[in-house]
């Protein structure tokens, strides 16, 4: 039987991407959807990798000790979360430096914001010892990206790269998508589509045996004040399912449990895929 392999995963930044005017962390301050997302996972059992904002762990260092405290696998979602520099050398290097300040050891992991790593980032992160990455959506985003042609399962896209000695090659673990529909597969998508799409889509393609799932936690909160300020298309899209996150996010696990998905770590899932299906 294929080893099917789910991961959960938590980008931690400001509410709706920055899209408003300023940034708002008021989810983050949400103490019921932390308590449910916690009180959730720990029922079930679920591991999570959370990907953090470093700034944000400078100027909320209460949030790291949350995280530290979830016992969570944690990674890097760049310095800044601007998507003009997802993945150069500064954003890299100085949200390493916070991440280290912040937990007192060096990320393992990135997430370019809103999936925008390069070739060339990818090889600044195997420079800098990043043993994965997790930003690449398999999937045509108008405006933002074209990555229909990124695999569905983890790879190594640097495989060229030189690497010091002893240092691990970069894993790129991609995020879920629908085979062959390519529609992206996480929370949001799940709001924005619902589950009259989601469940008939999922019977029919399923999904990769390797799952990585995105999820924010405004996907989880009530729509903050932050919302008024968005533009009429964020706020059409961002008012789709507004307070259906948790349930969908539960309908999504029962989904991925049901069809023999086994839940892990982006980390630990990476270490695997490195010895069992990455071939150089």
């Amino acid at each position: 039987m294929t080893r099917r392999i789910a991961c959960l995963t938590l980008d931690v930044e400001a509410d709706h991407h920055d899209l408003a005017r300023g940034r708002f962390y008021e989810a983050l301050d949400h103490e019921p959807s932390w308590e449910w997302l916690l009180r959730f996972s720990r029922d079930r059992g679920l591991p999570w990798t959370a990907f953090v904002v470093g700034e944000l762990l400078e100027a909320r260092p209460d949030l790291a000790s949350r995280l530290a405290a979830a016992g969570w696998e944690l990674g890097l979602h760049a310095y800044s979360h601007d998507p003009a520099q997802p993945d150069t050398l500064d954003e890299i290097q100085r949200g390493k430096a916070a991440f280290r300040a912040a937990f007192g050891y060096d990320p393992a992991g990135y997430r370019a914001p809103l999936g925008l790593v390069t070739l060339d980032g990818l090889r600044r992160l195997q420079a800098e010892g990043f043993r994965y990455d997790s930003s690449l959506f398999p999937a045509w985003r108008p405006g933002a990206f074209n990555h229909l042609s990124v695999p569905t399962l983890p790879f190594a896209p640097v495989a060229a790269a030189p690497l010091a000695v002893g240092a691990p090659r970069l894993i790129e673990a991609p995020c879920a998508v629908v085979p062959r529909l390519r529609v992206i597969v996480s929370v949001s998508y799940l709001r924005l589509l619902g589950l009259a799409f989601f469940r008939p889509a999922l019977a029919l393609f399923g999904l990769p045996d390797v799952a990585v799932i995105d999820c924010h936690l405004h996907d989880l909160a009530p729509a903050p004040a932050a919302h008024r300020q968005l533009p009429l298309f964020w706020k059409l899209v961002y008012r789709r399912n507004r307070g259906r996150g948790p349930a969908l996010l539960t309908w999504l696990v029962d989904w991925l449990t049901q069809a023999g998905y086994e839940f892990t770590t982006v980390g630990a899932m990476t270490d695997w895929a490195r010895e069992t299906i990455i071939h150089d």
